[in-house]
C-alpha cells in the first residue's frame, strides 16, 4: 500500500467482518440495504431514517451544470500536482467521460467544522455493537439504501445503476504512478496534507456480472484555512498495478458511461454531506 497517513484522524467505514468469498453472487443478490429487525432495536436506527442531508452550493452546481469538457478532465498521474498545488483551472465538482474512454468523476467536500475530537468520537462511538468488526449500521446509516455491505476486501452499493461489487485493493495503488507525485515530496508540495489514499479493483454489477470493468478512486484530504477539505476521484475503465502500469479498459459506450458518472459524482456527494451531517450530530448527542 502506498498510501499515505499523517497522525490527524480520519473517519472510515466499519465493516461486516466477511470477505467477499464468504458469499455467493446468489447470497448478495439476495441481501437487503433495509436494517434488520435487530438493526432496527438500535437507538442509533433513527440516522438511518433522517432525511438526507442536503448537497453543498458547489456540488448542486456541478450537478446542474451537464458534463465537463475534455480539457476539464485528467488521468489519475496528473491528479496530485493539480489537487496539491491548488490550480483553478480544473473544476473540483464534476463528471464527464474522457476522450480515450475512461469515466472520470471529481468532488470536493468542505469539512469545515469538523475536528479531529470529532471524528474521533464518531469513529469509536457511533453505532456500535458487541463485535466491533459488524458493525453494519454504521455503513447503512452512511447511504439509506444505496449501502448494502461493507466486506474486509470490497463494497456492494448502488451508484447509479443497480448494486455493484466494487472490489478495494489497496495494493494496486502507486502514489508516483498514479497521482503524479512522489512520496517523498507530498509533505514539501503540502505540509497540510492528512491524507492520501488509492484503491480500487474489478467493479461488476451483482445482477449482471457480465457487466464488469476496473476502476481506480483517488482521496486527498488537507487542512486549509477554512477547515478540512476533501476531494474524491473515480476513474471508471482504468486497471492499474502496483508497477505503476495504467490499462484503459472502459466497457460501455460514451453516453451510458456519461449517466453512470453522473450517478458516481452524486452517490460520493451524498455519501459525504451525509457523514458531516452525522458527525456534527452525534457529536452535540456525544458531549451530553
Amino acid at each position: 500500500m502506498d498510501s499515505y497517513f499523517s497522525e490527524r484522524e480520519i473517519t472510515h467505514p466499519y465493516t461486516s467482518g466477511l470477505f467477499q468469498k464468504d458469499l455467493t453472487l446468489k447470497e448478495m443478490t439476495e441481501l437487503s440495504a433495509d436494517l434488520t429487525e435487530e438493526e432496527k432495536k438500535s437507538p442509533f436506527a433513527r440516522y438511518f431514517y433522517e432525511p438526507m442531508a442536503e448537497l453543498q452550493p458547489q456540488m448542486k452546481e456541478a450537478a446542474e451544470r451537464g458534463p465537463l469538457k475534455e480539457n476539464e478532465m485528467y488521468m489519475p498521474d496528473q491528479a496530485g500536482p493539480i489537487l496539491l498545488n491548488g490550480s483553478t483551472e480544473y473544476p473540483m465538482n464534476g463528471y464527464g467521460v474522457m476522450e480515450n474512454g475512461v469515466g472520470y468523476a471529481a468532488i470536493l467536500a468542505h469539512q469545515y467544522g469538523i475536528t479531529d475530537e470529532m471524528i474521533a468520537a464518531y469513529r469509536d462511538h457511533f453505532a456500535v455493537t458487541e463485535d466491533m468488526k459488524q458493525r453494519t449500521l454504521f455503513y447503512k446509516t452512511w447511504y439509506p439504501g444505496k449501502h448494502l455491505i461493507h466486506f474486509e476486501d470490497a463494497i456492494i452499493e448502488d451508484f447509479g445503476w443497480g448494486f455493484c461489487l466494487q472490489n478495494m485493493d489497496w495494493s494496486i495503488f502507486n502514489m508516483e504512478k498514479h497521482f503524479g507525485v512522489k512520496r517523498e515530496d507530498l509533505l514539501k508540495i503540502d505540509p497540510n496534507c492528512i491524507a492520501v489514499m488509492g484503491l480500487g479493483g474489478e467493479c461488476f454489477a451483482i445482477n449482471n456480472p457480465e457487466d464488469r470493468t476496473d476502476t481506480l478512486m483517488l482521496q486527498y484530504i488537507t487542512e486549509t484555512e477554512k477547515g478540512r477539505e476533501l476531494s474524491i476521484h473515480y476513474f471508471y475503465g482504468v486497471k492499474v498495478t502496483p508497477d505503476g502500469k495504467m490499462e484503459i479498459c472502459p466497457n460501455v459506450g460514451k453516453e451510458e458511461l456519461t449517466g453512470r458518472m453522473k450517478g458516481m459524482m452524486l452517490h460520493a456527494m451524498y455519501e459525504c454531506c451525509n457523514e458531516i451531517k452525522h458527525i456534527k450530530e452525534f457529536w452535540s448527542e456525544y458531549q451530553k
